[in-house]
């Protein structure tokens, strides 16, 4: 029989909850509209980086604003 084990990858809790708002929305439009993107970032370990960058740039713009 084909047993496959197939890993459960997630953010840490605290990733989760140090984020900001804008680098949950991100991650709620990746999960949504560009799963092969998300799961790119998420399986080479970026994901957080990723987020962390889109929630620093979208609030120095609000600031600018």
């Amino acid at each position: 029989m084909n047993n496959y084990e197939i890993p459960v990858i997630r953010l840490s809790e605290a990733a989760i909850e140090n984020m900001g708002k804008y680098g949950r929305m991100r991650k709620q439009y990746l999960q949504v509209h560009k799963p092969g993107l998300y799961n790119s970032l998420l399986l080479s370990g970026t994901l957080h980086t990723h987020l962390s960058e889109i929630d620093q740039t979208a609030r120095k713009r609000l600031e600018l604003m």
